[in-house]
C-alpha cells in the first residue's frame, strides 16, 4: 500500500485533474480515475511478480487498504488523497 500511495501521488502531480463539480468529492482536491492511478501502479511494480494477474490483485489490495485506513477518496471511478 506503501508503493502505491507514492505512485498515487506521482499520477497526481503528473497526470491529476482539478475535481470536477461534486458533492462528493472535496472542492478543489487534485483527482485522477482509477484506471489512471493503475497505469502508475503496474509501470512501478506494486505486485511482488509481473504477472497480470498479481499485479491486478495488488493494487485491489493497496485500494482498499489505503480506503480502509482513510488515507483515500474514491467516487464513481475518481480517486483523490484525503
Amino acid at each position: 500500500a506503501g508503493r502505491a500511495l507514492a505512485l498515487l501521488k506521482t499520477a497526481l502531480d503528473e497526470a491529476g485533474a482539478d475535481a470536477p463539480p461534486s458533492s462528493h468529492i472535496p472542492p478543489k482536491s487534485r483527482t485522477i480515475t482509477l484506471s489512471g492511478w493503475r497505469r502508475y501502479c503496474d509501470a512501478g511494480t506494486v505486485a511482488a511478480t509481473d504477472t497480470p494477474d498479481a499485479k491486478r490483485k495488488a493494487f485491489v489490495r493497496a485500494v482498499t487498504s489505503l480506503q480502509e485506513r482513510e488515507i483515500i477518496g474514491l467516487w464513481n471511478e475518481i480517486v483523490w488523497l484525503k
